[in-house]
């Protein structure tokens, strides 16, 4: 109950916003935002939507994007894919503006899937008061090494079948 941020809980339950203004959370330090700069990301929604409508064609990775939107559906991280008619059912006449997902290929042949969301209009309309703060790619190593050195003082041998795993968000 101690942590700064009190819409935490909320948002795990129901969300992260993710388009739009996000709110100065009291953990991370504060960007002031002006009023007049906090833009409604559904304005002209319409006319965006039926511009990305029209661009729409057939595509040689039309599958792949099917594919890994099931995927994510199953996981729970989204709705399972709809047609046009299935959305606007979906919504009850909420509005709603579209983005256009595409694949990358790696060099590797791994296909990721991208949420164009600059060209969808959500970046620009977008504005967060926080001033995220994220480690610089170094310091899991430091952690590990920490980790080791604390071992080495208890005389203690690495955890039997335990590993060590690191990620990172692009």
């Amino acid at each position: 109950m101690l942590w700064p941020d009190y819409t935490f809980g909320e948002h795990l339950v129901f969300g992260f916003p993710g388009v739009g203004h996000c709110e100065w959370s009291g953990v991370f330090p504060r960007r002031e935002i002006a009023l007049d700069e906090r833009l409604n990301p559904l304005d002209g929604a319409e006319e965006h939507n039926k511009s990305i409508l029209l661009a729409m064609r057939p595509g040689k990775d039309d599958q792949v994007i099917l594919e890994k939107s099931t995927e994510d559906s199953e996981k729970g991280f989204a709705t399972q894919p709809m047609t046009e008619a299935e959305l606007a059912e979906h919504l009850g006449g909420k509005k709603f503006r579209l983005i256009r997902r595409f694949v990358i290929t790696q060099s590797t042949g791994k296909q990721r899937i991208i949420d164009d969301a600059a060209a969808g209009g959500q970046s620009d309309v977008s504005t967060d008061e926080n001033i995220l703060g994220f480690c610089n790619a170094l310091q899991p190593a430091h952690h590990l090494s920490a980790l080791v050195a604390e071992l080495d003082a208890r005389d203690a041998a690495w955890p039997r079948d335990d590993g060590i795993k690191s990620g990172g968000e692009d």
